[in-house]
């Protein structure tokens, strides 16, 4: 009974009053196929499946037991509780965010947030600036549409270091918990500049990408990518992973996501700042591929919204922040 009265508080926070739930999945069921396409997962053991585009996850609307809707529930109370804990963690390391400033209050409305409730998915968008200038934006978003609730957290570092930028996707749909975690590399990788690979993807990364690939409660690992763009801005250690709906699988996603944010932190915290030349090199290098994951989140939130262009842009803003003007006070 409290994960159902948790599950009904859950909703509320994202706007879903108790009225509103009545023919929730109906409405969900209008969700659009990505043309048809689907992702390829490799299986891990025996199990092998098939996830449609454009989250790689499968969210049908079906007709489901009460007992699988409280356990449902229960995993959506915990995103919940896993976003405020992993946020409130960060904000400390980081010296605090601010969530009212110009940015934010342009670019999300009064309060600094974004709320939506479209045909399919209600949610909201929280954008935060660091007041000390290390990062130039932070992101939260949740989610929630049919059987999938999502968290997404970015964290886009200023141009003042090179530290890759911090990326956390973590929820739980029909199958069970999921999660995608990434440093979005801020140079490129192929002349390694000074030692970029061996600090940020060397063997202590390829460690952690191995053993939270092969951990026993993982089913399966998404491959591929919805478009270019997002294969270009993803880092080799890109990690995507489907797992079960027990607790030790919600266990082991919680660790994942606690070490991956540790350890960026610790990045911030211990990377010397570059010098002036370095920086203008780092501003262009931030400023292109801001406006590639402008691109890419805009075409994930046209599917989200239905075709909807307007909704699509101003979701892809909320996200991804203002860009080079964060750090110039001028339009992009």
């Amino acid at each position: 009974m409290e994960g159902t009265i948790g599950f009904v508080a859950s909703l509320g926070s994202l706007g879903l009053a108790n009225g509103e739930r009545v023919g929730w999945n109906a409405r969900c069921s209008q969700r659009k196929a990505w043309n048809g396409n689907a992702l390829r997962v490799r299986s891990l053991g025996a199990r092998s499946r098939r996830v449609s585009a454009p989250s790689a996850r499968s969210t049908r609307s079906v007709a489901l037991p009460s007992s699988w809707m409280t356990a449902f529930g229960d995993m959506v109370d915990r995103g919940f509780a896993l976003n405020e804990e992993l946020f409130m963690v960060a904000s400390n390391a980081l010296g605090g965010l601010e969530e009212r400033s110009a940015h934010t209050e342009r670019l999300l409305g009064s309060g600094g947030t974004f709320a939506f409730d479209a045909l399919n998915m209600k949610g909201s968008v929280q954008g935060f600036v660091d007041p000390k200038s290390k990062l130039a934006w932070v992101t939260r978003a949740t989610h929630l549409c049919d059987l999938e609730f999502k968290v997404q957290m970015l964290f886009l570092v200023a141009p003042i270091t090179s530290v890759p930028h911090c990326s956390l996707i973590f929820g739980c749909n029909e199958t069970g918990y999921f999660l995608e975690l990434d440093y979005i590399p801020r140079e490129d990788l192929v002349s390694n500049p000074p030692n970029y690979i061996d600090k940020y993807y060397g063997p202590e990364r390829q460690a952690f990408v191995k053993a939270a690939t092969e951990n026993m409660n993982v089913e399966g690992v998404i491959m591929g990518s919805l478009c270019v763009e997002e294969t270009i801005i993803r880092s080799p250690l890109h990690l995507n992973l489907q797992y079960g709906s027990d607790d030790a699988s919600y266990r082991e996603l919680e660790t994942q996501c606690k070490v991956h944010l540790l350890q960026w932190l610790d990045f911030v915290a211990s990377t010397e700042e570059l010098n002036r030349s370095r920086r203008g090199l780092m501003f262009a290098r931030d400023a292109a591929m801001h406006k590639m994951m402008f691109r890419t989140e805009r075409m994930r939130a046209g599917f989200m919204f239905n075709g909807d262009e307007a909704l699509a842009q101003k979701y892809a803003a909320s996200l991804i922040g203002p860009g080079d003007e964060a750090y110039t006070g001028q339009a992009s």
